[in-house]
């Protein structure tokens, strides 16, 4: 699986440029390349992952977004595709569905979601942005439900600052607990400039029957746009929808 996503995400980043260039409906891609660090109680565990997003406008007021990645866990490598179609009835909002499908790289371990989200620009500077799925993970058929908020504002033309809160319902025989990750992030782009970088500082952990203590996580990503630099971030049409994946908090502590 892991020469195949590259492949994927080769010819998808060629494409998105090729697109940019020639105008087809691709509206912005965006690349990036993280590492995080995790510390629990028995140790640390650290990670990286390369990411691809790429929108699509199909009319005015519709678009496809699609989701590329591969990572590196505690649990072991996860690839993971992604989309979305969703509209854009006014310049404040932005909704649709979902679905993605996740893999570990050489393990017969699979994770399926679907769902609904939304961003909405609450002003000029703060946009809202939430979803709420179920996703089933086989083998074992664990099912679950999960909700994810973010709040974004607009520090400055270069800075912005991000709070996110994750949280996953499993309740099955073998895990029983409420999942969470909340974070807050800052992002610096270079005013016209195509690159960026984001810092993060949260905290993931379990609650519940099957607990799993709260740990730090910190992480830094690095990122190049395609397709042009928004002068309006906070337009919800000019943001990209989040890839979340519901259970990499227990991808985190090997309890994939």
């Amino acid at each position: 699986m892991l020469k195949t996503l590259a492949f994927t995400l080769t010819v998808t980043t060629l494409a998105s440029t090729a697109f940019g260039q020639s105008g087809l409906g691709m509206t912005q891609a965006e690349l990036t390349l993280s590492g995080f660090h995790l510390d629990t109680e028995t140790g640390t565990s650290t990670g990286q992952e390369a990411a691809l997003r790429a929108d699509f406008a199909t009319s005015d007021h519709h678009g496809v977004q699609v989701d590329f990645a591969y990572g590196s866990y505690a649990a072991g490598d996860l690839g993971h595709l992604g989309g979305h179609l969703y509209m854009v009835p006014s310049e404040d909002w932005k909704y649709g569905v979902f679905a993605s499908f996740a893999d570990f790289n050489e393990v017969e371990t699979n994770n399926v979601t679907f769902g609904f989200e939304a961003i909405y620009r609450a002003s000029d500077r703060l946009a809202v942005e939430g979803r709420f799925g179920l996703g089933i993970a086989n083998p074992g058929n664990l099912d679950y439900v999960f909700a994810d908020g973010a709040l974004h504002y607009e520090l400055s033309d270069q800075l912005s600052l991000s709070g996110d809160l994750s949280l996953t319902e499993v309740d099955e025989l073998s895990m029983s607990g409420f999942a969470y990750e909340v974070g807050a992030s800052l992002t610096y782009r270079p005013q016209n400039r195509p690159f960026f970088v984001t810092a993060r500082l949260g905290m993931a952990g379990m609650e519940g029957e099957t607990t799993l203590s709260p740990a730090p996580k910190a992480s830094l990503t690095a990122g190049f746009t395609f397709g042009g630099v928004p002068k309006d971030r906070s337009a919800p049409r000019n943001r990209l929808f989040k890839r979340h994946d519901p259970l990499s908090v227990l991808a985190l502590f090997d309890r994939y």
